[in-house]
């Protein structure tokens, strides 16, 4: 067995996926955890853009009212240490061009931006390393343990993309829905590696997925829109099929991102 903080665990993307992973194995301290980040910053899908000195969340924009007690339970304390608020704001739906009032429904945020979420789960432990900046890709180490042995994966070699720079070996690899993008192409060969109904299962899951490409466009006034001009905090469209409007469904959702609590009023 591996000593005291020997054991290396890699994640691939530090959004809320990753964070929770490398906190939750931050209290072992077998645990040496490096977190690869492609962006800028943490966050990943709750990510926060920042243009000079305006901030926008331009990925997820609330966590909803959550559906197990264990959620909601977690939800509560990232509440009780001011890591989240919830939105109290004015939402509605627009339906065949008319806007009703939207169900009412919780709705949380990070404070001061979605990213905080992520920045207090890594954060909590100074152990968690975080490379931002970092796409990667990665080589299986493969191991015979005896002739008559099928071959296993022992480690990980971990390698960036844009200089080919070794970032070093790790014990384990964490990934998200996008992990297969990260395996070299070499890997396709030695799929005996991994146990072949877990392999099939993965890449069945994973290739049923279908990301829908967004544009979020992020629009900064000159001066404050009074919400009793606009009347609404945040809208979601909703497209009747087979209606005149379905040809023009381009817009999702829009919102008044200074009205979530700790924002500044731009």
């Amino acid at each position: 067995a591996k000593s005291y903080c020997d054991i290396k665990v890699a994640i691939c993307g530090g959004g809320i996926s990753g964070s929770i992973a490398a906190n939750v194995l931050s209290r072992d301290r077998r645990f040496e955890i490096t977190i690869f980040e492609a962006g800028r910053g943490g966050g990943g899908r709750s990510s926060t853009r920042r243009s000079g000195d305006f901030m926008f969340d331009h990925g997820a924009q609330y966590i909803s009212t959550p559906k197990s007690v264990d959620f909601h339970n977690i939800l509560m304390e990232w509440k009780e240490k001011s890591v989240i608020a919830e939105w109290k704001g004015n939402f509605g739906i627009m339906k065949s061009s008319v806007i009703s009032q939207a169900p009412s429904s919780e709705r949380y945020v990070g404070v001061p931006y979605m990213n905080s979420i992520c920045k207090y789960l890594v954060g909590v432990d100074s152990s968690i390393v975080t490379q931002f900046g970092r796409r990667i890709r990665v080589q299986p180490i493969i191991q015979s343990k005896s002739i008559n042995q099928d071959e296993v994966i022992s480690g990980w070699n971990v390698i960036c993309n844009s200089n080919n720079e070794d970032l070093g070996t790790y014990d384990f690899l964490i990934s998200s829905d996008r992990g297969f993008k990260v395996l070299s192409e070499d890997f396709n060969v030695i799929p005996q590696a991994l146990h072949p109904l877990y392999l099939n299962y993965l890449q069945n899951t994973v290739n049923s997925v279908t990301s829908a490409p967004i544009l979020a466009t992020m629009i900064v006034m000159k001066r404050s829109i009074p919400r009793d001009l606009f009347g609404y905090d945040g809208i979601t469209f909703q497209w009747t099929e087979g209606s005149d409007q379905e040809n023009n469904n381009i817009l999702g959702w829009i919102a008044r991102d200074s009205s979530k609590p700790n924002r500044y009023e731009y």
